[in-house]
């Protein structure tokens, strides 16, 4: 009685794990190196006095692993620091998205109207073929502080998914 009821069991757990979604884990993840290049336009509200504005951004670009993308972020500058944090999100030329974050130091000269950034961006997620991407790097640019304000950049770094 013992032998029929051990092949039932291993029957039924066996119909159970094919019925569970197969799913690629991140030991499946691979590290890549990530290139992106980036041409758009800001969009800042400045304040009337004060240290901080706010700022959405959008650009276009080529990227490695994206291909022809789209790039659009919310950032907080804070004019006397210095400082950008922003969070972002890019769309690969499939649909696919992937979502992170950067902290810049940035230089802003408003006797030219201009601005030189430099800092660190990190990945934190995507969907599609990016779902639980992460990835690291630097990036820099510039920017024009006059309307349209045109801002370029550079990022390098590696992703992995």
């Amino acid at each position: 009685m013992c032998a029929p009821m051990s092949r039932r069991i291993l029957a039924v757990a066996v119909v159970m794990v094919s019925m569970l979604p197969l799913r690629v884990g991140a030991a499946d993840a691979e590290t890549r190196p990530f290139r992106m290049s980036t041409q758009g336009h800001a969009n800042p509200a400045f304040p009337p006095d004060g240290c901080f504005l706010t700022n959405s951004e959008s650009a276009t670009g080529i990227a490695l692993h994206l291909g022809a993308m789209s790039w659009v972020s919310n950032e907080v500058v804070d004019l006397c620091a210095g400082t950008v944090e922003a969070q972002f999100v890019l769309t690969a030329a499939d649909g696919d998205h992937l979502f992170g974050q950067l902290n810049t130091v940035a230089h802003f000269d408003f006797v030219t109207n201009q601005v030189t950034f430099a800092g660190s961006w990190n990945i934190t997620g995507g969907t599609g073929r990016f779902e639980d991407a992460s990835g690291e790097g630097q990036l820099s640019g510039q920017g024009s502080l006059a309307s349209p304000f045109d801002v370029t950049a550079e990022f390098s770094g590696v992703i992995v998914y």
